[in-house]
């Protein structure tokens, strides 16, 4: 049997191994993949519809296992795929930029612990997901890594994460609530630009610096959480977006 193969070719479920040292194409009807345990790398479009050699038009791909040993996807590695769902394995420390970027049937994501690095439009575009954790080993949300996930309705920030970049969760608009653990010490420009849903925002102690317009066009905005933030910090934020403050 080659590293890459056709397992199981039954009607209703096209199971494909995957190895990037071989271009045999897979079957336009697969739907799940393995990636084999020698892969320690996946690479740049490998999963990308329209770019890759080997899933060129597999339009009913659903599923990736990803296989331990792991340790980085690259650039635009499933961009525009039909995947619904993805586990990354526990040795996994690099997600590069784009990687899952317009995955438009992506519902579900795990994370892993151990995950160090998610570059920019990792998720941008990915409509159909709902929710997200970020493990605590992740210390930035890099720029318009979320950006347009038009049904992103839970995100789950972890202690350890430090920075949230321009345009993070930029037009996320059934995004209704976020709290921001106490690590983090910078919000830049425009994170939560567009987010039209979100009713609640809670800060944190140790935050240093804001960005502009963080909260343009969050209409539904209406209450902010200080814990014990600086009276100067406070009073910015009255200025700058003139909304009802709740402290506590």
């Amino acid at each position: 049997m080659s590293k890459r193969q056709k397992i199981n070719d039954a009607p209703t479920d096209v199971v494909f191994e995957y190895s990037w040292d071989n271009e045999e194409a897979a079957p336009q009807q697969v739907t799940k993949v393995y990636v084999h345990p020698s892969v320690v790398e996946v690479k740049c479009h490998a999963f990308c519809n329209g770019m890759s050699t080997t899933f060129h038009n597999c339009n009913r791909l659903k599923e990736v296992v990803l296989n331990d040993g792991l340790q980085k996807i690259g650039k635009y590695a499933f961009y525009g795929c039909t995947l619904e769902s993805i586990t990354l394995p526990s040795t996994l420390v690099e997600i590069n930029a784009n990687a899952f970027r317009n995955c438009r049937n992506l519902r579900e994501v795990v994370l892993n612990e151990g995950l160090k690095i998610i570059a920019e439009n990792t998720f941008r575009g990915c409509t159909s997901l709902e929710s997200i954790r970020l493990p605590s080993t992740i210390t930035e949300v890099d720029e318009d890594m979320f950006y347009k996930c038009n049904n992103l309705r839970v995100v789950i920030l972890n202690e350890g994460l430090k920075k949230i970049s321009h345009g993070a969760f930029e037009n996320c608009s059934t995004l209704e609530s976020i709290s921001l653990p106490a690590t983090v010490t910078e919000i830049n420009d425009g994170v939560f630009e567009g987010c039209s849903s979100l009713r609640e925002v809670s800060l944190n102690e140790r935050l240093m610096r804001v960005g502009r317009l963080l909260f343009t066009d969050c209409t539904s905005l209406e209450c902010f959480k200080f814990p014990s933030i600086s009276a100067r910090l406070k009073i910015l934020f009255k200025m700058v977006i003139g909304l009802v403050l709740r402290t506590r």
